[in-house]
C-alpha cells in the first residue's frame, strides 16, 4: 500500500505541475489498437454520458496514469497496479475531480470490466509485457474519454 500512495502523489505532483484540465485544450491521446477499443467501448459508452469536465478528467487521470505504469518499476505486481489504480480513483477522481462513488455507476462497472478482461483478476509478477499491457488499458481508457464508440 505504500508503493500505491508513493505513485498517488507523483500523479498529483505531476497534476500540481501541470495544472487539473482545462476545457480549453484536451490532451493529445493516441487511439488504441482494434482490440483495445473492444476493450474500452463500454467505457466511451458511459463516458458520453458524462459532462464535458469529468471526460476530461478522465482522459488526464488515465493517460498519467500510463506513463507511470511505464516508467516506475516501483509497482512489482498486478495487485501493486491495482492498488494504484484505488488510489488514483480515491485522491485524484474523487477528491481533486469532486466525483462521488456512483456518480458515474456504468462507469467503475465498465472500467473495472476492461481491467480484469486486459490485466486479469489473479494475482501475479508484472512483467516488462504486462506492463506494457497495463500502460495501452490506462491510455485506451483515456482515449475512451472522448466519448467515442470507436
Amino acid at each position: 500500500m505504500k508503493v500505491a500512495r508513493l505513485l498517488a502523489a507523483a500523479i498529483l505532483v505531476a497534476i500540481a505541475f501541470a495544472g487539473p484540465p482545462s476545457l480549453t485544450t484536451s490532451p493529445s491521446i493516441p487511439e488504441p489498437t482494434e482490440s483495445m477499443k473492444a476493450e474500452v467501448r463500454p467505457v466511451a459508452r458511459a463516458a458520453s454520458a458524462m459532462s464535458a469536465v469529468d471526460r476530461l478528467w478522465l482522459q488526464y487521470i488515465y493517460q498519467n496514469a500510463a506513463k507511470i505504469t511505464k516508467a516506475s518499476t516501483a509497482i512489482e505486481t498486478t495487485d501493486g497496479l491495482r492498488a494504484v489504480h484505488v488510489a488514483i480513483l480515491s485522491f485524484i477522481w474523487r477528491g481533486m475531480a469532486d466525483n462521488s462513488p456512483g456518480k458515474y455507476p456504468a462507469l467503475k462497472d465498465a472500467i473495472e470490466g476492461a481491467f480484469n478482461s486486459t490485466i486479469g483478476d489473479s494475482r501475479q509478477a508484472l512483467t516488462p509485457e504486462m506492463r506494457e499491457k497495463a500502460a495501452e488499458l490506462f491510455e485506451a481508457i483515456a482515449w475512451a474519454g472522448l466519448g467515442k464508440d470507436g
